[in-house]
């Protein structure tokens, strides 16, 4: 049994577990696990290097508009569509393991430079108090600006 992390196509994460540890298997042990499907079978989307480990997804690229999934991906593939649910999977020197939804955080974080998807942070965070600063200042260059041009 190896666990592996579903991007489901709400946007939620969840880990399951799957019985095989063969590469060539999880197209078959996929197809029997009750997933929200694209049309036609799932097949291996994207692989990831990284330093220590590889993550490989596997998907759907063709579907209907109601099972579009939500998540954004990491470059390459960050402008595709994809349909039914995302399959996450961890490799180590060509062997599956157990990878967990902190992990696949961690690894998603990381290609996007640190940017961390489990914060709450949101732009409502921004420090307003400086933009209302510059606005300020612009409107007071704007104001200088015509009021010196309607002198001439």
């Amino acid at each position: 049994m190896v666990s592996f992390v579903i991007l489901q196509i709400d946007g939620t994460l969840i880990e399951s577990v799957i019985e095989t540890n063969e590469k060539e298997n999880i197209i078959l042990s996929l197809n029997n696990l009750n997933l929200v499907k694209g049309k036609n079978i799932i097949e291996k989307i994207c692989k990831w290097d990284n330093d220590n480990y590889d993550i490989l997804l596997y998907g759907w690229k063709t579907g209907i508009k109601k099972n579009e999934n939500k998540h954004e991906l990491p470059p390459p593939i960050d402008d595709l569509l994809f349909y039914g649910d995302i399959c996450c999977f961890k490799y180590i020197k060509n062997k599956i393991k157990n990878l967990s939804i902190e992990e696949y955080e961690r690894f998603y974080s990381d290609k996007y430079g640190g940017f961390d998807i489990s914060s709450n942070d949101d732009i409502s965070d921004i420090d307003t108090e400086s933009i209302d600063s510059d606005v300020s200042i612009f409107s007071e260059l704007q104001k200088e600006l015509y009021s010196g041009s309607d002198s001439n």
